[in-house]
Formats: structure tokens, C-alpha cells, sequence
């Protein structure tokens, strides 16, 4: 069952804040505490766990669920379940289907989930709220293409074939109808013959048109749909009837083809994040490939050179050296061979051995962590806020400059209506859309995934994004451990960041006088106050079990210690599953370049729109289609740039 995230703010006194820190940290279930100066925020799955111990400190303090970044109070009431109908529309590869509702059928929270596959019909029960919603997002994170609709009442196999075919042929036969009808009365110049275009147009653009109406209904008018909608029937108002049924068909062909754009960059990062789901077992002499989930107690699985050991047992063949430091946060490498228990996690780094399982995939570290890791993230990120930010000008500026110029102007100056007309549609057509916005989550997604790949796990979903907004850098080194050069020469990286950075020295050798600040030998609540005591974000580095309160105070917490104890782990933002000590830096650098990447994005998007704004006001005859194939090549453009980051 998924974590949700909570906060209490609004805290009265610092003994209070205490009181609750320490009562929350004692619940088992509890992770990912950030204690504020006058609020806590954690995750955890059930609530109503943590209600009585909450109240107990202060009966006064109110809850929130963060979704989204966004705080809503959190509701206790028991809802009933209930069944719900759903109908799968545009189904290109009937295997994601399946495949989804086999994720569905293994989820808790839903029963009785059945599908009739002739029909596309799902059917499941549920207590869950806003269960469309749910569904519909899991769906677009598998496939994008693949629709998905709610039904209130069963559907019987007729309707479904009335829905399908009966209902298509009447919708054509009225198309045919108003054409014919708008050709007809064409040269007499009447507005009966603008009338029937218009109708012609809603009939062919029915899906933009029910999207644009339920748009306008939420009070969106700024929805991309609503904007092509009005511009297209603008174009045939001005008489520009050819080029605006160009328009509605060229953005009705596109959509598709940006899907296929980012599905495509879903892709690559799916790539990216693959879980190692298969291994190689020993069956009496003969090697098989199988999931990792099939193997049982008992069975010889088969570990080559440099792969990590997914499952815990003990050698029954062959000699290695392995690294434990994801499991023991030790640097050194450990020497095996017959008989030796190796864990879930482990890095074999030299040698072919054997291992007979003693446990299984599913409850081990390495399973644990990969979850973690793999988990998309929940909130937007700062940088996905900004584009919003961007978008929410953009669009309602380039709008109100349509309506002037569109509608406006026409009725100042009615003899050149249609120049005036023409220019308004090429502005809502290209006001429609901010591609840019888009590739900024992508973009952070790429990142994760490319952290992931050079093993760095992200486990909160703002880990990577913060970093951006980190003032001051805290590395606390290993505990009475020899500070080596390597270690000398991140420091000098890390000072150079532009950053104030603070070394916490707990090693045996003397620093000396260095150009950034460094503290020896600090106590628990040494530590303590001089984070309280920084200005600004703190991004703390640290590795031991005595750190968990620095990271719980901190801005963002980064863990070197490999999955080694779980509540560094459940504390920790970001976890380094090696000993290499330069991933440090790389963090930094990833952080820094899907910033840099979603800069360029918006930069390149705004200077081509701009360009192509300017050509639409020199009044040149520019067809209706060109700002919406404009649209679909900037797409292409960023997205790619967004996950080139994995290069």
C-alpha cells in the first residue's frame, strides 16, 4: 500500500514541537520526518494510526494530506464501497490493457475486477475517491494513447455495438448533409452557408469539441482545446473555410503524433529505471533465465562478475570479492567463497559463483530499494511550478491579443475584416499550447532516471529538484575513518558550487585551514544548532544512524551509506548505493543540467513563438495549419532535448 504525506504546522511552542517529534518517531510505520521550525511533515499509510498520538500532545493541531505539493485537510470518514463501469476507447495494443488490469487485480484496494475484452468493458469495486481520476493517470503512465471513459449504469452488449457503429453512421450522415447543404448555399454568400460549416466542423472535431465544452464548464478558457476550438470557427467566420478544416484535421492527425513524442520519452526512461527482473538458475548442470520472483529456497542461482546479488544465501561454488558497502556502508571489499553468506544488495565485483538461495526476491533489500527508487514522483517539482507560472501568462496574454486583433479590430475597421480575422485565428491557434511545460516533467524524470542509472536513488520526490534551492552544503565525514584524497578533492568541488559548504569532521586527520568552514569532533547538538543556525536551505551528507536527526532537519538529506540501516533510508532524500565517492558530486551535476535543460526549453519555445508572432503581424497569407505544425516541431525539439540528459 502507497505512503501519503502529512504535515502539521502551525505548531505553538518549541516543547510541543519535541513532544510531537519524539512521539512520531517512536511509530513503526513513520518515515521521512522533516521537522521545521514550526512544522512536521512525514510520510506514512495509515492515518488513523498516528490520530490518537497526535491529539494526545495537542488536541488543538490539524492535519494535512499534501497532494501535489498542495495541503488539504485530511478526512477520517469511512466511505462504502461501490462499483464502478469503465469503457476503453483507442486501444492500439491490446497487451497494455491486459497488462493493466493485471496490476489492478494484484492492488488491495480494488475487488472484483473483472474485464470483458469483446466489449472493452471494465468492472471493479472500490472505497477509493475519484477512482476515474486514479485510473486515467495510471493508464496515461502506461500508455497515453489509451482512453478510458466511466459509465454510471452495466452496459449491455447492444449498447456497445450502438455506441461503436450505429452511432458513427448517423454522425456521417449529418456531416454529408450540412457540406452538402453550405456548398449549395456557398455563392449566394448567405450566413447559412457559414452556419453549416460551422456545424460541419463541430460534427468532425466531436472529441476537441465535448473536451473544449467540459473545459469551458470548469471555467478552463484557457484550455489549449477551447482556443483551437474558437480559433478554427473564427477562420470559417472570416471565410477561410478550406484552410480552417485544414487546421481541425492537421491538429486532430498531431495529437496522436505527440503522444507518440512522449511515449516515446516515457520509454527511453522506462529503459533507464528496468528493474533487474530475471536471473540465472543452475537446474542440475543446465543454466535457465528466469524472473527473479520464481526463484524458491533452495535453487542455485548463477551470479557473473559486476552484477549485484538480488536475493540473500550462501555460496556453494566458486571464489569473488564483493562489495557490502550498500548493506554495511563498510569501504571494504570482502572476500568470499564457499560457504559464505552473501546478502540482497551485494556488488559481485570479480568471478563467476553460485549461490543457493535461503529467501526470496520480493523481501529483500535490493527489491526494497529498487521499489523506492522506481517510485514516480509525487510532487511538481520547482521547476515544473515555474513553467506552470510561465504557461498562466503566456496563454491568457496571447489570448486577450487574439480577441483584440480577431475581434476587436473587425468591427473598428469592417473592410478588412478577414486580414484582421486571419491574424486572430493564427494567434489562439498558437496561444493553444506551452510544449515547454511538458518537457519540464520529463525533463525531471530524466534526471531521476539518470541518477538512478549510475546508482542514486531518489526516495523523496522533491530530492534532486531541492537541490537547486540548497544555500548551505553540510558533509559530515565517516565516523574516526582516514579522510582520503579523493574525499579532499570533493570537498573542492563541493566548496566551488557557489554555496556556503561546512565539513562536520568526525575523522582522524587534521583539515588544516581550508578556504570553506570546518568544525572537529562535533557533538549530536552541535550539529543540531548550527544547521538551526544556517541561512538558508541546508543539503546535509551524511552516513550514520546518529545522523537521522541532522536529516530530519534538514532540507535535503542525502545518505552515503547504501541501504545499511532502514531508518537512514526511510529518512534519507537521496541515497548512494556505492562507495564511489565522486556521486556525490554527480548528484550536484544532475541536479544542475535538468535545470539547465528546462531553461533552454523554455528560451528556445519562447524565441520561436516569438518569431513566428512576429510573421503573423507583417499580415504575410500564413495557412491556418502552420502554428499548429509549429507547435508539433517545437515539441519534438524540447522533448528531445528533456531526456537527452540520458546520453
Amino acid at each position: 500500500m502507497k505512503k501519503k504525506t502529512f504535515e502539521i504546522n502551525n505548531i505553538s511552542s518549541k516543547e510541543v514541537l519535541n513532544q510531537l517529534s519524539i512521539a512520531i518517531n517512536e511509530i513503526e510505520q513513520v518515515n521521512h520526518l522533516k521537522i521545521g521550525k514550526n512544522n512536521i511533515t512525514f510520510s506514512c499509510i495509515d492515518i488513523d494510526a498516528l490520530y490518537d498520538v497526535i491529539k494526545a500532545v495537542d488536541n488543538k493541531l490539524t492535519i494535512n494530506e499534501v497532494i501535489n505539493g498542495e495541503k488539504r485537510n485530511y478526512d477520517f470518514s469511512q466511505t462504502k464501497e461501490k462499483k464502478y463501469y469503465f469503457m476503453f476507447k483507442n486501444i492500439l495494443n491490446e497487451e497494455d490493457v491486459l497488462t493493466f488490469i493485471n496490476n489492478l487485480k494484484t492492488k488491495k484496494q480494488y475487488h472484483d475486477v473483472t474485464y470483458d475484452i469483446q466489449n472493452k468493458l471494465l468492472v471493479l469495486t472500490t472505497s477509493q475517491k475519484d477512482v476515474f481520476h486514479r485510473l486515467k493517470e495510471e493508464l496515461k503512465k502506461m500508455n497515453p494513447s489509451i482512453e478510458i471513459d466511466e459509465y454510471h449504469k452495466p452496459i449491455r452488449s447492444q449498447d456497445v455495438f450502438k455506441e461503436k457503429y450505429l452511432r458513427n453512421y448517423i454522425k456521417i450522415a449529418f456531416i454529408l448533409i450540412f457540406a452538402s447543404l453550405a456548398l449549395v448555399t456557398n455563392s449566394d454568400h448567405l450566413i447559412l452557408s457559414t452556419f453549416c460549416w460551422i456545424v460541419v466542423i463541430l460534427m468532425v472535431g466531436e472529441k476537441i469539441v465535448k473536451s473544449a465544452f467540459k473545459n469551458m464548464k470548469a471555467f478552463h478558457v484557457f484550455h489549449e482545446d477551447v482556443l483551437v476550438l474558437i480559433g478554427i470557427i473564427l477562420g470559417v467566420v472570416a471565410g477561410y473555410v478550406l484552410s480552417s478544416i485544414v487546421a481541425l484535421v492537421f491538429y486532430m492527425c498531431l495529437e496522436p503524433f505527440k503522444i507518440r513524442i512522449l511515449q516515446r520519452s516515457f520509454n527511453k526512461i522506462n529503459r533507464a529505471i528496468e528493474k533487474p527482473e530475471v536471473g540465472i538458475r543452475d537446474n542440475n548442470g543446465q543454466e535457465e533465465i528466469i524472473p527473479l520472483s520464481s526463484f524458491e529456497e533452495g535453487d542455485v542461482m548463477i551470479i557473473e562478475s559486476n552484477e549485484v546479488i538480488p536475493i540473500y544465501g550462501y555460496i556453494v561454488e566458486g571464489e569473488s570479492i564483493i562489495d557490502t558497502y550498500p548493506n554495511t556502508s563498510s569501504y571494504e571489499l570482502k572476500k568470499v567463497g564457499y560457504g559464505d553468506v552473501v546478502h540482497s544488495g551485494d556488488i559481485n565485483m570479480e568471478g563467476i559463483i553460485k549461490v543457493k538461495i535461503r529467501g526470496k526476491y520480493e523481501r529483500g533489500n535490493l527489491a526494497h530499494i529498487l521499489n523506492i527508487a522506481s517510485h514516480a514522483p509525487v510532487y511538481l517539482s520547482r521547476i515544473e511550478k515555474y513553467m506552470q507560472k510561465v504557461s498562466y501568462w503566456y496563454t491568457p496574454l496571447m489570448s486577450v491579443m487574439a480577441v483584440v486583433v480577431g475581434i476587436v479590430m473587425p468591427l473598428i475597421n469592417f473592410e478588412e475584416y478577414g486580414q484582421y480575422m486571419s491574424v486572430g485565428v493564427i494567434l489562439f491557434l498558437i496561444s493553444s499550447s506551452f510544449s515547454t511545460e511538458q518537457s519540464s516533467s520529463i525533463g525531471m524524470l530524466a534526471g531521476y532516471a539518470k541518477a538512478f542509472q549510475q546508482g542514486i536513488y531518489v526516495e523523496s520526490s522533491l530530492g534532486l529538484d531541492s537541490i537547486n534551492s540548497g544555500d548551505v552544503i553540510i558533509y559530515d565525514t565517516i565516523d574516526n575513518s582516514e579522510i582520503h584524497e579523493e574525499e579532499l578533492l570533493l570537498f573542492d568541488k563541493l566548496s566551488h558550487l557557489g554555496r556556503v559548504f561546512i565539513v562536520f569532521n568526525d575523522g582522524n586527520r587534521d583539515l588544516g585551514d581550508k578556504k570553506y568552514k570546518i568544525y572537529n569532533y562535533p557533538s549530536i547538538e552541535e550539529k543540531l544548532e548550527i544547521i538551526e543556525n544556517c541561512h538558508g536551505n541546508v543539503i546535509y551528507i551524511g552516513d550514520s544512524f546518529k545522523d537521522i536527526e541532522c536529516f530530519q532537519k534538514s532540507f535535503v538529506a542525502i545518505s552515503r551509506g547504501g541501504i545499511s540501516h532502514s531508518k537512514i533510508v526511510e529518512n534519507s532524500d537521496i541515497i548512494l548505493m556505492d562507495n564511489n565517492i565522486e556521486k556525490v558530486y554527480q548528484v550536484f551535476k544532475i541536479a544542475r543540467k535538468i535545470r539547465t535543460k528546462s531553461i533552454v526549453n523554455l528560451l528556445l519555445s519562447m524565441i520561436l513563438k516569438i518569431i513566428f508572432i512576429i510573421l503573423t503581424f507583417t499580415l504575410l497569407p500564413i495557412p491556418f495549419w502552420t502554428p499548429i505544425l509549429y507547435e508539433a516541431i517545437i515539441t519534438v525539439i524540447v522533448m528531445y532535448n528533456a531526456v537527452d540528459i540520458l546520453r
